[in-house]
């Protein structure tokens, strides 16, 4: 019975093993893939629940406003994913000075073609920070009349009075 076991199972092992491409000393394996997606995807869930239960649990006791506890968990996520980056992805096997050359190129990106969305994103921490607008407004914008339902990093959501958002 082991020897039917063991032989798939080491088929499989030898695949996960396999060489696929290197960049500088790292080695690219299957195994390595599959540990950076399983690595990605536990980052964020734990965001998600920091979001969506940690942090409305830590400030349910508290007379904060709604729009209050919505940035402050938008912000305690992307904490989350910046702490997880750096600390995770040198315990999967990438050195962290391995990932200039990637932040440079997105830098030159931003720089040359992805103005607007940095623009927006900028604007929507501004929005979340400053607060002119909150959640549960109503707001005009041409010929649309709505209530904001949420105020995200780039886009802020609004429903209109057709319950068109």
């Amino acid at each position: 019975m082991l020897a039917f076991v063991a032989g798939p199972l080491d088929s499989f092992l030898e695949v996960m093993g396999v060489e696929l491409f290197t960049l500088g000393d790292l080695v690219v394996t299957p195994a390595l893939l599959v540990k950076i997606v399983l690595f990605f995807v536990a980052v964020a869930l734990i965001s998600r629940l920091v979001r969506r239960r940690l942090v409305p649990l830590a400030l349910s006791r508290s007379k904060v406003d709604e729009d209050l506890k919505f940035t402050t968990g938008r912000i305690a996520a992307y904490i989350v994913w910046i702490v997880g980056v750096l600390i995770g992805l040198p315990s999967v096997g990438i050195e962290l000075s391995s990932l200039v050359i990637v932040l440079s190129t997105f830098g030159i990106g931003l720089g040359l073609g992805l103005q607007k969305i940095a623009e927006n994103f900028v604007s929507g921490l501004i929005l979340m920070f400053e607060r002119p607008i909150r959640i549960g407004d109503r707001v005009i914008v041409d010929d649309v009349t709505g209530t904001v339902i949420e105020i995200w990093s780039r886009v802020t959501m609004v429903r209109t009075n057709d319950n068109i958002t």
